[in-house]
């Protein structure tokens, strides 16, 4: 008389008594849509964050949905703040009709990084110096913004000695940030101490070089076309020398060498006045040489300036 377990479709049924009499009756038995569980995934764009987001769509079968996620997730029909991975939701509807489906958000496969190598100045107060960028990961393309001076490129030339910081981004907004100091040697310095020629026209003056800063292997010329760092046997004069150093920076500097004025003797001569006599006299005038003078007369005579009695 009665069926169960039947699929949808259109039933009909003849019913006949006892004396043969008939009747019929068709039916249909319906059915909803099939339950389809789709979705819209959002991937991460940058490594390792929790930017991704699924949305969910449910079609066919009879509301009320329910929601059950994989992972720990919340019973809701979207997600959002997800990390890399695949999620995996049940939709049961208001009959216990049941559908699932999986999403895999992806993410870049490396992290945007990035490493700064600074170039330093090579001489004090230049403008040479530079910082190059190497980026890894992320998404192409990359854009650059250098501090201080609001550059774009990827790597910077051009500097003085100073701490330059660049942000990075990637095309998916994920950002580097990193800095390099450029730094400068000391300034390069050059002092003489010079030794005078002890008698005029003399050649034993010296020059004594102290080169400090720079970078530190020097090379030297002299005005009398020498190349060591110190001085010898020099005559009264100025000299001049320049120092470079093993990134080619130089500086100038001289000395003077002084000589005594000429070491000069004059004399008043007086004669003896009569034969056999002495009175006879020698009177000194010394000019020019050094320090204080001393005397040797011949003849065994006193180491005096003036002589009399002779």
């Amino acid at each position: 008389e009665d069926l169960n377990g039947i699929g949808a479709g259109s039933y009909t049924v003849v019913v006949t008594d006892a004396n043969s009499c008939t009747a019929s009756r068709t039916v249909v038995i319906t059915q909803p849509a099939a339950l389809v569980v789709s979705g819209t995934v959002t991937n991460l764009g940058c490594f390792g964050n929790t930017s991704g987001a699924i949305d969910v769509t449910v079609t066919g079968g009879t509301p009320v949905y329910v929601y059950q996620w994989s992972n720990s997730l919340p019973a809701t029909e979207d997600q959002t703040g997800l990390s890399a991975g695949t999620y995996t939701v049940t939709v049961v509807d208001d009959f216990v009709c049941t559908a699932s489906a999986s999403f895999t958000l992806s993410q870049p496969t490396q992290a945007l990084s990035g490493s700064l190598v600074a170039t330093d100045v090579t001489c004090n107060g230049a403008n040479n110096g530079s910082v190059n960028l190497t980026l890894t990961g992320g998404t192409l393309p990359y854009t650059y913004t250098w501090a201080p001076g609001g550059a774009t490129t990827e790597d910077i030339t051009g500097l003085g000695p100073n701490t330059y910081s660049v942000t990075a981004q990637d095309a998916n907004g994920c950002s580097f940030t990193g800095n390099a100091t450029v730094a400068e040697p000391a300034a390069l310095v050059a002092s003489i101490q010079g030794t005078d020629v002890s008698c005029f026209g003399g050649n034993n003056g010296a020059a004594d070089l102290t080169v400090t800063g720079g970078n530190p292997g020097y090379t030297y010329l002299w005005s009398n076309f020498a190349s060591t760092e110190d001085l010898t046997g020099l005559t009264a004069g100025t000299y001049t020398v320049i120092v470079t150093d093993t990134k080619s920076c130089q500086t100038i500097t001289a000395v003077t060498i002084a000589q005594p004025a000429q070491l000069v003797i004059n004399g008043n001569v007086t004669n003896i006045a009569c034969s056999g006599g002495t009175t006879g006299s020698v009177d000194l005038t010394v000019t020019g040489g050094a320090g204080q003078y001393s005397f040797a007369w011949s003849g065994g005579l006193p180491a005096t300036e003036d002589q009399a009695s002779l």
